[in-house]
């Protein structure tokens, strides 16, 4: 299996080329370094790119992350596919309104995510 490893510096200078790497690969899986201070800034960068394989998929791996801040997280879900939606309902840090959202989904996937989380 290749590895598409990925840091803030890449996503900056060369996330053309990686994404078609990844959009041209059928067995390839995401090694993300990228510090927790940084994700706002990657999320946000990645939201330009929009609709895009691999932004979506880097953006559904920091919605698995533990101590993401509450505009982070929502940020991802309004942003984001279904991928990156099941991820955020996940989350065990969801704010009320988060909560509500994954709850209340239209997407019955996203919602049993949800549901089973506990």
């Amino acid at each position: 299996m290749k590895v598409l490893h990925i840091d803030k510096t890449k996503i900056i200078c060369d996330f053309k080329r990686l994404s078609d790497i990844w959009d041209s690969s059928n067995n390839i899986t995401l090694s993300l370094n990228i510090r927790q201070q940084d994700f706002d800034f990657v999320v946000r960068r990645l939201i330009t790119s929009l609709p895009n394989d691999l932004a979506y998929s880097i953006m559904s791996e920091i919605a698995e992350c533990e101590n993401l801040n509450e505009e982070l997280m929502q940020l991802i879900y309004d942003k984001g596919d279904k991928g990156c939606k099941i991820a955020i309902c996940l989350n065990k840090n969801l704010s009320q309104e988060l909560q509500k959202y994954c709850e209340q989904s239209n997407d019955v996937d996203i919602k049993e995510h949800y549901q089973q989380r506990e």
